[in-house]
């Protein structure tokens, strides 16, 4: 995931530097934008199955603009690159959340292995759980103290998925079933467009106080496999969960805009 957002930081470089360099008339303007915000699902990407708690995902989250930089070459138009990161407190909480899920639903026939056999991702401490990583054409506006800057910007969004592996004894007898609900690859990156307008006003000729309103879309293609294996007769069985969604939210975020 960060080597995606890595290549496309390289392939925006360029992006930012020649149309800056083809205007000699005007000296090209920088600007960065830290900010934070809450992230706001529009449409859900959980369908209350089990396998939601296995997402190292959580909709409604606050959204930290960690990376907002971007470069005029002429009075109205430039390019930005933004790297948005979100944490969640609820992430942390996902593994446990599977395990309730898993003795629920098949405690009354077997006893559950209380901590998964394999697990192959676990959130951090802030949980950080969504990555976004865009470049945007950006129109700027201005009016004495005040400006506007609609954004429209495509770039991808990544987050991870776990994978887990339990076993169940059944009850009375020595009857093992190993369960495994295969994630596939951690990290999930999907196309991400979004239009953002930023506004505010300015403090001083280098410093304003901004709010951007962001909205965006993206769109999840992945799959969860679960098999259930007797570990006597080998015998086994299969289900695909898909998760297959038009994925919108809306982001407000303020911060500050610092020109130089």
């Amino acid at each position: 995931m960060h080597r995606s957002f890595f290549l496309l930081l390289i392939a925006v470089l360029p992006s930012l530097l020649l149309p800056a360099q083809s205007e000699k008339r005007f000296r090209w303007q920088w600007q960065a934008k830290p900010a934070i915000g809450i992230n706001i699902p529009i449409t859900s990407l959980f369908k209350n199955e089990i396998t939601d708690y296995q997402l190292q995902y959580d909709e409604q989250s606050l959204s930290w603009q960690v990376v907002s930089f971007g470069v005029f070459w002429n009075k109205h138009w430039g390019v930005e690159f933004t790297y948005q990161l979100n944490t969640s407190k609820q992430v942390r909480k996902q593994s446990d959340r599977f395990q309730q899920a898993l003795e629920q639903q098949y405690s009354d026939k077997y006893y559950v292995s209380p901590r998964p056999a394999y697990s192959n991702y676990a959130a951090d401490a802030l949980g950080n759980h969504l990555e976004r990583g865009m470049l945007g054409v950006v129109y700027r506006m201005e009016q004495g103290r005040f400006y506007l800057q609609p954004k429209l910007s495509i770039g991808i969004t990544s987050f991870y998925v776990n994978s887990e592996l339990h076993y169940l004894k059944e009850k009375e007898t020595n009857n093992v079933i190993m369960i495994y609900y295969d994630g596939g690859s951690t990290s999930k990156n999907q196309l991400l467009l979004a239009a953002a307008t930023g506004m505010g006003c300015r403090l001083n000729k280098w410093a304003a106080v901004n709010l951007d309103l962001q909205a965006s879309w993206s769109r999840s293609n992945f799959n969860i496999h679960k098999t259930m294996t007797d570990q006597n007769t080998g015998a086994g069985s299969g289900e695909t969960i898909t998760y297959k969604k038009d994925l919108l939210a809306f982001t407000p975020l303020i911060g500050m805009l610092i020109s130089f």
